[in-house]
């Protein structure tokens, strides 16, 4: 398999000096095979790389085996795709998945082009920035230095080294040193730890934006998921076509090699990982210093500072709050100019400003971002980044002002445009976002998973053909994707809303809940669709379904009100019609816009 050849990139090995353990050790010498520069979108670790000549970005998954391409992004690459052997699968939180192969003619990474370089196809979509993973065929081809928190990944090469602390940078600092597991047939990065004093087994997972143990590992350190501080928080996905349950308890510690963390909350999710208790995820990450000494065995950890797991959440940027009081520049960012450091240029301030904004360290993201900005003023992405810190600290006026000029200086900026149009449509000004969103359309490839979030927008602007668009060209590209119930459901409420095309919405609902029995909003829309169809017995089936799934709906409980009514059920109709009307005031108004009141 040649995906990198170790010759090629031993043509750029640099030295880095280690302080032996032993004088018996001096002739230890470590060399650096690669370095790449890493860049934080949240808690995603992304690299740049190149794929026959385009510019992509791949997410650093230690959790992978192998390299991955998403099916969308393999398209959109035009990339042909051929079978793997009969039974061959990947296991991936959400299921196991049945992948593709294809080969890249030329895949260039850190400056080194390699020809033929085979990718498996398969999985979710798992971040629009990224077209699919770097996994273990790259990291473990010699020893892993993650260093996120300041933006940067290394493969080094340890040669006679066996007894030689590898933690080249902890200066004075606490070390933890971990013994790997050792698995003829697996590469994964795991090991030990334990979680209120009862061992588990641990992956180093990087792929994983949060750190999560299983259920079952936590039922074995004392932790149920229906225990009286425990919350649930919903689905989460993976690469596999399903989504699992998760839940935030208390946990009294963590412990790994010499570092424990008391008094913590950690994710339980609903996860089955042969022979692993617990992903250690992003965030373990970017609040450490990691080196995956394969050469050894060996694990070297320092911290970072700040959270661990207990990361604070940070406000929802599904519509930026971006009208906030207007807000001075913080003291980091006036001090930006005095403090810049001699020989640090735009792209690490960038990088590590992006990481500290993860790890929700705003006033330094800030003063970073600021430095990054004055560097290279001309860098649309720079902006952009410090209009996100600005948001989350609260100082909207600036977060909008850096908003507008990243896009003045770039209008295919889509991540900016994909903001500004969120932006808008909160404050009202649907022909603003609309005229984002065609414009967002023009540029990206019709595989994007961006499209799927386009036809939400274009949905609640109340686009109906143009949401239906964006959803017809985003299925037919994902039928793998975990996301595909949610785009069957989007389809067919949209197709219900505007009265068209009825057989297909039903359709459209019916393969959602064969994917998903239990997704109330799916059961509601089908509803919808059955009443518009003249099926008010179905309908009320589907309503009460729904309703017991999530009692608050006020859609499910409108449209029941409606059947029952329909039926001649008046006064149960009435009393589910005030309590939806209770709920969401609005809604019969909405309801008589579309010609679905009584």
């Amino acid at each position: 398999m040649r995906l990198l050849r170790a010759a090629a990139l031993l043509a750029g090995v640099a030295s880095l000096s280690i302080a032996p353990t032993t004088t018996a050790w001096a002739a230890c010498k470590v060399g650096q095979l690669l370095q790449l520069p890493v860049t934080m979108r949240g808690l995603r670790a992304l690299v740049s790389a190149k794929i026959n000549g385009a510019e992509i970005q791949l997410a650093v998954d230690s959790g992978a085996f192998y390299s991955v391409l998403t099916p969308g992004s393999a398209a959109a690459l035009h990339l042909r795709l051929s079978n793997v052997p009969t039974g061959f699968y990947m296991q991936a939180i959400g299921g196991s998945v049945a992948p593709q192969l294809t080969t890249v003619k030329q895949f260039t990474l850190g400056g080194f082009p390699v020809k033929d370089v085979v990718f498996l196809v398969g999985g979710s979509e798992i971040d629009r920035d990224a077209v699919g993973v770097m996994g273990q065929n790259v990291l473990n081809m010699a020893d892993a230095d993650y260093d996120f928190g300041n933006g940067r990944l290394r493969l080094l090469q340890a040669i006679d080294c066996p007894k030689t602390n590898l933690a080249y940078w902890a200066k004075g600092q606490d070390v933890s040193i971990i013994e790997l597991d050792r698995h003829e047939r697996s590469t994964a990065t795991t090991g030990a730890a334990y979680v209120n004093g009862v061992k588990i087994s641990v992956q180093f997972d990087s792929g994983s934006p949060e750190s999560m143990i299983s259920v079952r590992a936590a039922r074995r350190a004392g932790v149920a998921t229906d225990g009286p501080e425990v919350r649930n928080v919903g689905s989460i996905g993976g690469f596999g076509r399903h989504f699992v349950q998760s839940w935030i308890a208390p946990f009294q510690s963590f412990r790994i090699g010499s570092e424990e963390v008391r008094n913590t909350r950690l994710r339980i999710a609903d996860i089955d990982i042969e022979n692993i208790d617990m992903l250690i995820g992003a965030d373990f990450f970017l609040s450490h210093h990691l080196l995956v000494a394969n050469s050894q065995h060996l694990l070297y950890i320092t911290y970072n500072g700040g959270p661990v797991f207990k990361l604070p959440a940070p406000q929802s940027t599904a519509e930026p709050q971006l009208t906030a009081e207007p807000a001075a520049a913080t003291t980091a960012e006036s001090q930006a100019a005095a403090d810049a450091e001699p020989g640090v240029d735009a792209a690490t301030y960038a990088r590590r400003g992006e990481a500290e904004s993860a790890r929700h360290d705003y006033e330094h993201a800030i003063a970073d971002l600021t430095h990054a900005c004055q560097l290279d003023p001309y860098k649309s992405e720079y902006f952009l980044a410090r209009s996100t810190a600005y948001s989350y600290n609260k100082q909207g006026e600036l977060a909008l002002a850096d908003l507008e000029h990243s896009i003045s200086l770039n209008g295919n900026n889509v991540d900016a445009l994909v903001r500004r149009a969120q932006l808008r449509r909160a404050q009202g000004d649907a022909a603003g976002a609309v005229a984002d969103l065609d414009t967002i359309d023009r540029i990206v490839p019709k595989e994007a998973d961006l499209r799927l979030s386009l036809g939400e927008l274009f949905g609640a602007l109340d686009r109906i053909d143009s949401a239906i668009s964006q959803l017809d060209q985003w299925v037919p590209a994902h039928s793998e994707d975990a996301k595909l119930p949610r785009a069957l459901n989007d389809r067919c409420w949209s197709r219900m809303l505007g009265n068209r095309d009825l057989d297909k919405a039903l359709d459209d609902c019916q393969r959602a809940v064969r994917l998903s029995p239990n997704y109330a909003a799916v059961l509601n829309s089908r509803a919808w669709v059955r009443l518009r169809l003249g099926q008010p017995d179905k309908a009320l089936t589907d309503f009460n379904a729904a309703i017991i799934l999530v009692p608050t709906e006020a859609w499910s409980l409108y449209g029941r009100g409606v059947a029952e009514i329909r039926k001649g059920s008046t006064e149960a109709g009435r009393a589910d019609i005030a309590a939806a009307l209770a709920l969401r005031p609005g809604l019969e108004q909405e309801a008589k816009k579309y010609g679905l009141s009584i």
